[in-house]
């Protein structure tokens, strides 16, 4: 979580210049990085230094990764939308437009657990992707083709096909949840 916000800023100035025209270089990627790492929270040096390194390693993945991709249309986009008398509001990290219709991604600096978890178990569990598939089909009037998490560390995606049932159920979890937030209803929920 401590390098999380250092990995993020570096991806998110790439992608920008990349939307912007420009083909920005690894070491302007691993510069911006190394610009907004803040050397606090660590278990110990060894720990920070072990994070660190990995942020670099996912950094050169992630740059290889982009060297023929198209660019991206949208890079931290802010939305807002109403659900009823909700106000919803959030950011894309990034949403490209594919041959199949726009895809919206989200980065995760975290890594997949071994075992169980896969990143595919993770898309079809994320209540997230769900809510930006919905934040896009309320601001663009259509369904985002795809919605994928991207995990940086190890250069995985799990991806889902947004559908009206998906979307139905994170509207009427975002309404339950706000209407309980009004009514002060703060009960524990532990995983």
């Amino acid at each position: 979580m401590v390098d999380g916000p250092a990995l993020h800023q570096a991806v998110a100035d790439h992608l920008r210049g990349r939307r912007d025209g420009e083909r920005p270089t690894l070491v302007q990627l691993e510069s911006t990085f190394r610009a907004a790492w803040l050397a606090e929270g660590f278990i110990s040096p060894e720990h920070e230094s072990e994070r660190f390194e990995a942020g670099l390693s996912a950094l050169r993945r992630f740059h290889q990764s982009e060297a023929d991709a198209p660019p991206p249309d949208l890079v931290e986009q802010r939305f807002s939308f109403m659900l009823g008398n909700d106000r919803v509001i959030g950011r894309w990290d990034r949403v490209d437009d594919s041959p199949e219709g726009p895809v919206v991604i989200d980065y995760k600096s975290s890594a997949v657990e071994v075992g169980s978890d896969t990143p595919q178990r993770r898309a079809n569990q994320d209540l997230q992707l769900q809510l930006y598939a919905l934040a896009h089909e309320r601001m663009y009037g259509f369904r985002p083709a795809k919605a994928v998490l991207h995990f940086l560390e190890t250069g995985e995606r799990g991806e889902i096909t947004p559908n009206p049932e998906g979307l139905s159920a994170v509207a009427a979890l975002v309404t339950s949840t706000a209407a309980k937030i009004r009514a002060r209803q703060f009960a524990a929920a532990p995983a």
